[in-house]
């Protein structure tokens, strides 16, 4: 039996490696995973990171978990969070009860390795929920506290850290653009948020900032179209999205540097369900491109909900637009 489950972890380690990229510290064996007592993450075995957090650590890490496990829930922003987005190659959680304190972390699941461990008190207010860490004097990993700010939508709660609520605020009405360089310091800052609730009702309206963070709170940006030029079917890369062969229509809009128009941005078309990608900007108007898929013979190919083949909505003027609403990873 020893030698199968030796064998076990060998394949599926070789396996994992074939389609994930990094490894566990050296010095780290994996040992059965303690952690599916407590989610629902239930892989057979887990690494660890000595490196990241001491064994000592891990014992107060399980005890905040037990503790969070026996206490129940104090107010609406008690509960598990989530990162915002689909993560293919790991798996987060953030936990809080306001009487028993915190814990999160992050496990890379295709080793699987446990990254990533935090747990503490909290200390909350009618805006924000503050994270104190208590991790143990021979921890590799030093203490640092963290502010996340209260932001509701609808059915969904928000915990925004406290320095990233400008970019978020303009991320979910889509007038945030993405630095190019990849180590400019805002990159990504939008992402530093984790969120509860239901993610199967849309999302309607605009969040709720708390009245501390109103000034950050942004609107989208509405406009119409007022040229549409030529088709033509070319290879083009959109911002972080390429296309081999599409179709394109260049498209002027009545809102510019006047209406804080960015390129990159994007806007929707409500009307023919399109997506206008802004390429150039001036002082009171915008250029930018609708993408259409085609077929064998070139000619657009749009499709219903339920993927059938249908004809596509004329791209004319007057059709309005505006900047995407919500839409974080798109």
């Amino acid at each position: 039996m020893k030698l199968v489950k030796i064998f076990s972890i060998v394949l599926s380690l070789i396996i994992s490696l074939q389609v994930c990229f990094g490894q566990a510290n050296d010095e780290t064996q994996p040992t059965e995973n303690w952690l599916k007592q407590y989610t629902n993450y239930n892989e057979q075995f887990l690494y660890h990171r000595f490196d990241r957090y001491s064994k000592d650590d891990v014992i107060k890490f399980r005890g905040k978990f037990d503790l969070l496990n026996t206490s129940k829930n104090k107010d609406d922003w008690d509960g598990i969070y989530s990162v915002g987005y689909g993560d293919e190659v790991g798996f987060s959680q953030l936990r809080l009860k306001s009487d028993a304190g915190f814990v999160s972390f992050y496990v890379y699941t295709c080793l699987p390795e446990l990254r990533y461990i935090n747990f503490g008190k909290i200390v909350k207010s009618s805006e924000t929920v503050q994270l104190l860490p208590e991790f143990g004097e021979n921890s590799p990993r030093k203490a640092t506290s963290l502010t996340y700010v209260k932001i509701k939508w609808g059915d969904r709660h928000y915990l925004v850290e406290e320095s990233s609520v400008p970019a978020f605020a303009e991320k979910i009405v889509g007038i945030y653009v993405e630095p190019e360089d990849t180590s400019n310091e805002n990159y990504q800052k939008w992402n530093n948020y984790w969120v509860s609730g239901d993610f199967e009702k849309p999302l309607i309206g605009l969040p709720e900032f708390p009245v501390s963070f109103k000034k950050f709170q942004r609107a989208p940006i509405e406009a119409k179209i007022i040229s549409v030029g030529k088709r033509t079917v070319e290879e083009k890369t959109l911002g972080n999205t390429s296309y081999s062969e599409a179709a394109f229509y260049t498209v002027t809009i009545d809102a510019g540097k006047n209406r804080s128009v960015k390129e990159g941005m994007k806007f929707d078309i409500a009307e023919t369900e399109d997506e206008l990608f802004i390429t150039q900007v001036n002082q009171k108007t915008s250029i930018g491109l609708i993408h259409r898929d085609i077929n064998d013979n070139k000619a657009n190919l749009c499709r219903d909900e339920n993927y059938n083949e249908v004809s596509c909505p004329k791209i004319k003027n007057s059709l309005k637009v505006k900047t995407s609403i919500g839409k974080f990873w798109d």
